[in-house]
């Protein structure tokens, strides 16, 4: 008999499978299966399976340079600045809606660069 392992298919619903992805966690879900129907420990040298899948993280990355190359945040913080020394004459209300804005871009990109996993420097 042959030492080459052979493919078995089994149907899940939707539900199914999102509940066993979820208990997979980092695993695959074929080595969690194994793992749990026959006790097997995975092997040390597998690699850990992405929070996200690469379609997410490039449509992440996407996000993140758009941002990036908006320039928001600088045109924001410099209204911000202009108000503050009084070279911009503004309501009380537009200068905490220009401060919250600001604020509100620096979350958003901490936000994507932590699902992409990159420390912000």
């Amino acid at each position: 008999m042959s030492q080459k392992s052979k493919p078995f298919s089994i149907r899940l619903t939707p539900e199914e499978r999102a509940k066993l992805e979820q208990q997979a966690g980092n695993r695959s879900l074929g080595e969690y299966i194994r793992e749990c129907l026959l006790g097997k420990q995975p092997a040390k040298s597998r690699a850990v399976r992405s929070q996200f899948p690469t379609k997410d993280k490039q449509a992440l990355a996407t996000v993140l340079a758009l941002l990036g190359k908006s320039a928001f945040s600088t045109s924001l913080s410099k209204l911000a600045h202009a108000v503050q020394i009084g070279a911009l004459s503004v309501s009380e209300e537009t200068e905490a809606l220009i401060h919250n804005a600001c604020i509100e871009i620096s979350e958003i990109k901490t936000h994507i660069m932590k699902a992409l996993g990159i420390q912000e420097k």
